[in-house]
């Protein structure tokens, strides 16, 4: 998993390193198939390979229902990265309602920051739900030093 983990989170992003990372958290999968790492691991990779259809599946089986207590720390970040991805998948689908729940859940992680602000309130004002969506872009334009603050400022702009 860690070498997966690796591959995925570096620069390393031709078809062979794709398959090896896709390979190696297959193989954690067989050995640890409860393992909410190993799945997001080989989700992960599907995306980076352009499956998007079964990593959205694992993805919504690793989010759903979600465990009330993590194994690992590990498995804990790994099941809130999954919310994040899950809720760009859904972004790209326009299935915003879930997309709002996704960014909901991945708000509570110490990774959250000024993009799921960001993306919070953009899929929320594709609901159409401006008050909601304002203090989303207010949140995210807190941040200091955040390279978001210029779209969610502009989103602000545009909805005062």
């Amino acid at each position: 998993m860690k070498r997966a983990k690796g591959i995925l989170e570096s620069k390393l992003d031709g078809p062979d390193w794709i398959d090896v990372a896709r390979h190696l958290s297959n193989l954690a999968m067989v050995f640890a198939p409860e393992s909410i790492q190993a799945r997001t691991l080989y989700a992960k990779a599907l995306l980076r390979h352009g499956d998007r259809t079964e990593a959205k599946e694992i993805l919504e089986k690793v989010r759903e229902p979600k465990p009330g207590s993590f194994s690992s720390s590990d498995d804990e970040d790994s099941w809130y990265g999954s919310c994040q991805v899950l809720g760009d998948i859904y972004m790209e689908l326009d299935e915003f309602e879930k997309a709002v729940a996704c960014f909901q859940d991945f708000k509570k992680s110490p990774k959250s920051g000024a993009r799921t602000w960001l993306k919070l309130g953009i899929a929320l004002e594709k609901l159409n739900d401006t008050k909601k969506a304002i203090a989303c872009y207010e949140q995210a334009t807190a941040y200091e030093g955040n390279p978001f603050a210029r779209e969610a400022q502009e989103a602000l702009y545009r909805l005062k």
